[in-house]
């Protein structure tokens, strides 16, 4: 998908919507159906591996990066033993909607019995604890919509101000 657009830009100097669909979620989002059988008595592990993408939160220095993973599929199951949850990171875990991670080499882990009754949330930063950097109403938005009034209002002055000027007449 990167590779995509930095063909378009490169290509054409911008990324055209009408060149390109920006609806990736069938690109990225894939749903796995499989059966296990096992004999009466035995036991397996189950290892799923899957990629998460993030929602970025720009408000904090440094960014935060939300993600969600789906435990849910897993209620449908017959029997749920113990769940190792490992995420492979160089970031620190600033909040997770499950408790009880440990910061390993590589990440963080946890053990539970059996599944939460939630979906696993979590976010990572770069630091420990990041700092809010503005306020949730302070954002990309806000600002351009600010300066494009204030340009709108100053503009709006400046030909009050000549048409105003023409109309009267020079006294000498």
């Amino acid at each position: 998908m990167i590779t995509a657009m930095h063909y378009f830009e490169w290509e054409y100097g911008a990324v055209s919507s009408t060149e390109f669909g920006f609806d990736i979620s069938d690109r990225l989002m894939r749903w796995y159906e499989y059966e296990i059988t096992v004999e009466a008595g035995a036991r397996i592990v189950n290892t799923v591996t899957a990629p998460i993408y993030p929602s970025i939160n720009l408000r904090y220095e440094p960014s935060v990066f939300g993600y969600t993973y789906l435990l849910s599929p897993a209620k449908t199951w017959k029997h749920f033993g113990e769940l190792e949850i490992v995420i492979n990171t160089p970031y620190y875990i600033s909040s997770s909607s499950i408790d009880g991670f440990t910061k390993t080499e590589g990440g963080y882990t946890v053990k539970l019995k059996g599944l939460p009754d939630s979906e696993l949330t979590f976010n990572l930063s770069a630091s420990e604890t990041p700092k809010l950097s503005m306020p949730a109403y302070v954002h990309g938005g806000w600002i351009v919509f600010s300066v494009v009034a204030a340009l709108l209002i100053i503009g709006g002055g400046v030909i009050a101000l000549v048409l105003i000027s023409k109309k009267k007449p020079m006294i000498t």
